[in-house]
């Protein structure tokens, strides 16, 4: 713990404005939600410095990647971080929403309400039911505790609040962003974004997700291309 808290001090202190943290591991042995975590969360709060999930190190999230040895599988193109199998892209954002959920449900942004979390290239297809989810178990807290405070989330807001606050996502050219908009009327957490010149860049990003933008109008057109982000990375 005192080689992950010195690091990113380090980094800080180096004018590091993003950090990296992998999904699938445990930040320094212990869950993100453990207090011992809390004085990181909090230098990074202080500096504005946004806590960053990406794809490409998180494939020991699931015991085996034996899940994807079959012949449906084969012969997908492999993109420059990932492989591109239906498999891998239908699973690549189980670790980055297993620790998302540990960080909003352990109140770690009740406790932190100006920490910015990112996640780049991992889809943003699922941060919507997520949110439904997580409130979903958040109303019916106390049939499942104790019936004391050992037992309840003692959180101020819905969880959908903390992800909408703290939290932005960006896209893959291919998503349906306005479907997403219109069933979860989330715009404030999808970014515009393009790997390009990587194959799952697309051919024409700045097109496609605009064309699906654009019909809610300039204030959403803003939010998707330009605010959503420079939230997560202020000047």
């Amino acid at each position: 713990m005192p080689g992950l808290l010195g690091e990113v001090r380090r980094l800080i202190d180096g004018g590091v404005r993003a950090v990296w943290l992998p999904s699938a591991a445990l930040p320094g042995g212990v869950s993100p939600a453990h207090p011992s975590l809390d004085p990181m969360w909090d230098m990074c709060e202080a500096a504005k410095v946004a806590i960053m999930a990406h794809v490409g190190a998180d494939f020991e999230f699931l015991s085996s990647a034996e899940w994807r040895n079959a012949p449906q599988f084969e012969g997908w193109k492999a993109g420059e971080e990932f492989q591109m199998d239906p498999w891998t892209l239908s699973t690549l954002h189980l670790p980055v929403q297993n620790f998302l959920a540990t960080m909003v449900l352990g109140g770690v942004f009740e406790r932190y309400p100006d920490l910015r979390f990112g996640a780049c290239e991992v889809t943003a297809q699922w941060v919507g039911p997520l949110a439904e989810n997580l409130d979903l178990w958040f109303e019916h807290q106390r049939k499942f505790s104790l019936g004391n405070m050992e037992g309840d989330l003692r959180l101020s807001m819905k969880p959908s609040d903390y992800i909408r606050r703290n939290t932005r996502y960006s896209l893959f050219d291919i998503e349906p962003v306005d479907t997403y908009i219109r069933r979860y009327e989330m715009p404030e957490v999808y970014c515009y974004a393009s790997d390009y010149p990587h194959p799952e860049g697309g051919r024409k990003p700045m097109t496609d997700v605009s064309e699906r933008v654009a019909p809610f109008g300039s204030d959403v057109l803003e939010k998707v291309f330009v605010e959503n982000a420079s939230w997560l990375m202020p000047d």
